[in-house]
């Protein structure tokens, strides 16, 4: 009973593709809300016609009504319609989705039972048709449990006797259950199955336990197919939710039959203008009501609506198709011929039609949105954490002592900051290549950067030069700001390295792991 419309919107070339939609009537908004609407029409003419035919001889009364108006009209904005009704039909909608994707179908079972019990003999044959017939019985259970089509259509056990679904001894064994439990008893056809799938393995039609296993797996998510689809049905939106939100869109409506009677009020003369027809207040019923009838038709889509789920189709599907996999295509398969591809391994080129040229395309797929992203190669380089946090701890230290000098009138802080350099190379010289050093040099610099380093001139201009000629152009070193130099990033990943201390010492040659060794001067 579904009704579908997704070739009519294959493409959104052109003007108002979803405006072609709106001429149709089965599944339609307005074949849902065309009574309600007719209803409401009613009741706001007929105030409406008291309000013209009788109050206009009670000027008092008259005056009265327009106040009760304008009340009706003003508070009627503070109930939350939009807001409740969205969250509620998002709900709804998501709801009636996953009870579509918790239909269970029979295919996965079939093929697995296809594939798993041997014999094309009359026994192995009887065997898989058998236990695919109890897992459609099972599911047509179930429907006749929460489907108002599967009951009407299988009110008894009776009635699945004379569709062929069970026979007389298996009717009465469901008969008797009745006797030992009220519980439904859906479920006792898949037990039958597994019982039936077990003893295949005893008398050999099925080859080994791992296959039995697989099976029993298959038989078992099917129930809980079953079991989910029902849990739906047991468990539904909670009644006070939907009374809230029945009650929001009934309350603003009917106070919308007063509220509405005069839409308009000409300020400058202080008169009503009337309308006769409220198109907006029209339009505004056609949409919260018609939102309120989506989460009516899809709280429960076992019904008889026309988006409801198309049980008897699935029913008649079911069965035919279970039956179709494990009798008719049996062990049979097309002959094992080679491919047209069979020389080539893959197809090159493969061909399309004249329609679908103008489509074909060597772009696109599934190339990932960084696919074309590229790191610079300076900023490529691991950094060392166990590195860093070593050197921390040093300027943490140098820190302290740098501090105790700024408090000393005349004490200048670049022999803590040398200091630190000096203990920072000394450690990390032994054990860090060039492009790792300039990992941690990164750390190190950007630690001091709250720190004032020199104010001599000289040395200013001696960082400028090393910034320029020996550092990388997107590696700084000290920054001059305000007549003092404070240092700042010094080397934001690896590459080109400059020594820290030789740099505080006025030596012009970047830095060389090589020269590690020789004593500092």
């Amino acid at each position: 009973m579904t009704v579908g419309y997704t070739e009519d919107v294959a493409t959104c070339r052109g003007f108002g593709n979803f405006l072609k939609m709106l001429k149709r009537w089965r599944g339609s908004i307005y074949k849902v809300v065309w009574a309600d609407l007719i209803v409401y029409l009613i009741c706001f003419y007929s105030l409406n016609i008291f309000y013209r035919m009788y109050l206009n001889h009670y000027c008092e009364k008259k005056k009265f009504f327009i106040k009760l108006i304008t009340y009706c009209d003003e508070y009627a904005k503070v109930v939350p319609v939009s807001f409740i009704l969205s969250f509620y039909v998002g709900h709804i909608v998501k709801r009636w989705w996953n009870q579509w994707m918790f239909l269970p179908w029979p295919d996965t079972l079939a093929i697995t039972v296809s594939a798993t019990v041997d014999g094309a003999d009359e026994r192995g044959r009887l065997i898989r048709r058998t236990i695919l017939r109890y897992a459609n019985v099972a599911f047509v259970m179930s429907l006749t449990l929460n489907s108002t089509l599967g009951k009407l259509r299988f009110p008894s056990l009776t009635h699945f006797v004379a569709a062929g679904f069970l026979n007389e001894h298996e009717k009465q064994i469901l008969d008797d259950m009745q006797e030992k439990t009220n519980h439904p008893k859906y479920w006792v056809p898949l037990v039958w199955a597994g019982t039936i799938a077990t003893r295949a393995r005893k008398e050999g039609k099925i080859r080994d336990d791992i296959s039995l296993n697989n099976l029993l797996g298959v038989l078992i998510g099917f129930r809980k197919f079953t079991q989910e689809m029902l849990n739906y049905d047991w468990v539904c939106i909670p009644l006070v939710y939907t009374q809230a939100v029945t009650l929001v869109v009934f309350t603003y409506f009917l106070s919308s039959i007063v509220g509405m009677q005069l839409t308009i009020v000409n300020k400058d003369k202080g008169e009503p203008v009337d309308f006769y027809f409220p198109f907006f207040n029209f339009v505004e019923f056609f949409f919260y009501f018609g939102w309120l009838k989506v989460a009516e038709v899809f709280i429960n889509p076992f019904g008889i609506d026309d988006d409801d789920f198309e049980v008897n189709w699935l029913i008649d599907r079911d069965f035919e198709i279970s039956y179709v996999i494990v009798d008719e295509m049996h062990q049979e398969h097309p002959n094992l011929l080679k491919d047209q591809y069979w020389d080539d391994v893959y197809p090159i080129d493969l061909p399309y039609t004249e329609a679908t040229m103008k489509y074909k395309t060597t772009e696109g797929g599934q190339g990932g949105s960084t696919k074309d992203m590229e790191v610079p190669e300076e900023k490529a380089v691991f950094v060392r954490f166990e590195e860093i946090e070593e050197t921390m701890s040093i300027l943490k230290v140098h820190k302290s002592k740098s501090g105790s000098n700024r408090k000393t009138p005349g004490t200048s802080s670049t022999n803590s900051l040398q200091d630190a350099i000096r203990t920072i190379n000394s450690t990390t010289r032994e054990r860090i290549n060039s492009r790792r050093a300039g990992s941690v040099g990164s750390a190190v610099i950007q630690t001091l950067g709250v720190h004032e380093a020199v104010s001599h001139s000289s040395v200013t201009d001696h960082v400028s030069s090393i910034a320029s000629n020996a550092v990388p152009v997107n590696a700084k070193a000290l920054v001059k700001k305000g007549g003092t130099v404070r240092a700042g990033y010094w080397m934001e990943t690896g590459g080109s390295q400059v020594n820290v201390e030789e740099l505080m010492e006025k030596d012009d040659v970047p830095y060389d792991p090589s020269q590690d060794e020789r004593k500092e001067s």
